[in-house]
This record gives structure tokens, sequence and C-alpha cells, in this order.
């Protein structure tokens, strides 16, 4: 797996109706994270911060909102994995382009935003 950065619309997508899982993460767990997000079929975004945190959001339409509800709960029992989610009726503040607001109030600087490539073709 390798993360290539990306140019997002971060303050769009969390604005959105789409349902997001986002996760804190620390260095260790990111790759296995981002795998498994990978393999479950949903979109992956990495968020690096200006502090050099990680976030790892997951992504469905709202249509697969449940679906991806249910992955976030076993991956959390199963791993140990902590998830803020995100409804498609709700929205997450960004008061700035580069910066979010969890419910809670904690504000996230966005740095850097990354899309995991897991395939590779063998010619």
């Amino acid at each position: 797996m390798i993360l290539t950065p990306i140019e997002y619309d971060l303050p769009n997508l969390l604005d959105s109706d789409d349902a997001l899982a986002l996760c804190e993460i620390e260095d260790e767990g990111l790759k296995h994270l981002v795998f498994l997000v990978c393999e479950a079929g949903w979109g992956v975004i990495v968020v690096e911060t200006a502090s050099g945190d990680h976030f790892v959001i997951a992504r469905a339409d709202g249509k697969q909102e449940s679906n991806l509800i249910g992955d976030t709960r076993r991956w959390m029992h199963e791993h140990g994995f902590q998830f803020v989610l995100k409804r498609s009726d709700r929205r997450i503040s960004t008061p700035r382009e580069n910066l979010f607001v969890f419910p809670d109030g904690r504000e996230v600087e966005i740095a850097t935003a990354y899309t995991a490539y897991t395939g590779f073709r063998h010619y």
C-alpha cells in the first residue's frame, strides 16, 4: 500500500450528504486501518495534521451509511479503533479551508491529504 498525496476539497466532503467515519490513529496502526477500510470497499482519505497526527476518513454515500457504521463497530470491537461518525444528515464545521472541528470542539488543522493506492499491476 502506498499513500499518495491528493488535492481534495475536504470542507466540501465534511459538509456533504456522505457518511464518514473518522479515526485518529498512531503511526503503527495507520497502515492496518487503511488496509481494513480499503478491503471493505470504502473510499479512504488520510489527513496529516500540522502537528503530525493522522486521521483516517472512511467515506460512504448516504445509502451505504448503515454498512459503514457496521464496519466501524466491528473494527472498534476487533481492533480497538475509535471512530467519530458523521451521519449523512449531519455536517462537520470547517471554519477555514484547512481546519475542521469535531462535535466535541476539538480543532484539527489539515496539513496534507492522502489516498491509498493498494493495487499493483504485474507486466
